[in-house]
């Protein structure tokens, strides 16, 4: 029996990418997979603070734990962060767009 799935995800939150194995076999198992996005933090313009990133952080490695999946923490440690999500999304959209095979089916 071949399932549809609604995927709501975003590029940057961290259990969506600690799923990402699990919606990647769905896929190369023959179930369409809709990719649904919406943003976290769509039109933030202050750095993340010192807290933020830390509380953040330990969220993603909570993730990485659970997942296996590899993160990149790297952006904890830049001055002047804005964790808004829109650009990511909207890049995903653009590579969709022009590149349908590199798409979820």
């Amino acid at each position: 029996m071949r399932l549809e799935l609604l995927y709501f995800a975003n590029p940057m939150c961290s259990w969506c990418w600690g799923f990402a194995p699990a919606v990647q076999a769905l896929a190369e198992a023959g179930h369409r997979i809709t990719l649904a996005q919406g943003s976290l933090g769509a039109d933030r313009a202050r750095p993340m603070r010192p807290e933020d990133k830390a509380s953040v952080r330990q969220h993603w490695e909570h993730v990485a734990e659970r997942s296996g999946q590899p993160f990149d923490f790297g952006f904890f440690g830049r001055d002047g962060f804005v964790y808004d999500t829109e650009p990511a999304c909207r890049a995903v959209e653009v590579v969709r767009r022009t590149f349908p095979a590199l798409a979820l089916p």
